[in-house]
């Protein structure tokens, strides 16, 4: 009787198959992958945004006043004492996540949101826009200075 001996490893057909189901499931991952690492970075954006507008209202109930500078151009947003003094590192969201600001009903330059010693913001309302990609994050004030994301 002849034994019959096992054979080792695979073939060049089995290769090329799982190579190939693997491209397949890897083309239609791709577009989903971009577009959540999109969607997470104007989301961390807008976020970050939030937060400077509470650190704006709350220099203003310790200081009497604050001012938020937004830069459309430039996609940068920051913080700035009654005195004209920058006082935290600005966000700028352009290089830091690839998002792009823009102002809904504003002319095109900076747009300025004053805030007076009760936190209020003396202003009409605005949204900030934060796109990458095909993804878009925003960021409601409203004229008491009241934050809603969405």
């Amino acid at each position: 009787m002849k034994a019959h001996r096992r054979r080792a490893g695979t073939s060049l057909a089995e290769l090329v198959l799982s190579l190939a189901i693997l491209s397949c499931a890897a083309a239609f991952a791709t577009p989903r992958l971009v577009g959540a690492r999109d969607e997470y970075a104007v989301r961390a954006a807008r976020d970050a945004a939030a937060a400077l507008v509470d650190r704006a209202r709350l220099l203003a109930q310790l200081r009497g006043s604050a001012r938020l500078q937004i830069d459309p151009a430039r996609s940068e947003i920051r913080v700035e004492a009654p005195i004209g003094s920058p006082v935290a590192s600005p966000l700028r969201s352009a290089t830091e996540w690839g998002a792009v600001i823009s102002v809904a009903g504003s002319r095109p330059g900076m747009v300025s949101l004053d805030f007076d010693a009760h936190g209020l913001g003396r202003l009409a309302n605005r949204t900030l826009r934060f796109r990458r990609g095909g993804r878009e994050a925003r960021l409601t004030l409203s004229t008491y200075g009241r934050v809603r994301r969405w």
